[in-house]
């Protein structure tokens, strides 16, 4: 089970130049790939709660907006070394990669579809695929995965009645939306293009 499975999340993790429709000479800045990002799981906050409520308590102390968000996975390990300093490491984690973040962090991979165009429209890419493919680099997945710490830690916390709220918050905080739709039927919404001419996604899919 899903925090809320409705709350699924949808942002630009990679940019890119495109003529602008109403002046010629210039150019617009667009998203060229997206990610569609499904919550954790009730199991994996159970699992996590500790180091989730340390992060969300060091973040709150710089405020909430884009610097914030730079420096969530920076306190996602911090919170991690510290939880493995006193509750143990997890199987396969250490202290240099983040101690008890490192589960968390391979979760929200695992969790995360990478959405590029392609010659029948958009692919849905699994992380390390869409690396491989230098469809997006290590860079891009490090600013995308720092979203993703920052908006889980945001939407785990909160009650229930409040997840709605919050979601779409934490969502325009990332220029990017929640969608209720699946991966599938999210990517059906789209429009078909190819690599060269291709639209970016919408930037608020419902």
């Amino acid at each position: 089970m899903v925090l809320n499975s409705a709350l699924n999340l949808v942002f630009p993790i990679k940019w890119g130049e495109k003529p602008d429709p109403d002046d010629a000479e210039s150019t617009i800045t667009v998203p060229l790939v997206t990610a569609y990002h499904i919550p954790i799981s009730q199991a994996v906050f159970e699992a996590n709660w500790r180091i989730i409520s340390a992060t969300s308590a060091m973040m709150l102390k710089k405020g909430v907006g884009p610097s914030v968000v730079r420096i969530a996975t920076l306190a996602l390990k911090d919170a991690g070394r510290a939880d493995a300093a006193d509750y143990g490491l997890p199987e396969g984690a250490s202290i240099e990669a983040g101690g008890s973040a490192v589960p968390l962090l391979a979760e929200l991979r695992r969790l995360t579809t990478i959405l590029a165009p392609g010659p029948n429209g958009y692919e849905q890419l699994p992380v390390n695929i869409a690396i491989a493919r230098n469809v997006i680099d290590e860079d891009d997945w490090q600013e995308a995965e720092s979203s993703l710490v920052f908006f889980t830690c945001g939407l785990s916390l909160p009650m229930r009645q409040r997840k709605a709220a919050s979601a779409n918050l934490l969502a325009s905080t990332l220029m990017g939306s929640i969608t209720s739709s699946p991966v599938t039927e999210y990517v059906a919404s789209l429009p078909t293009s190819t690599p060269t001419d291709a639209s970016p996604p919408p930037a608020i899919p419902q």
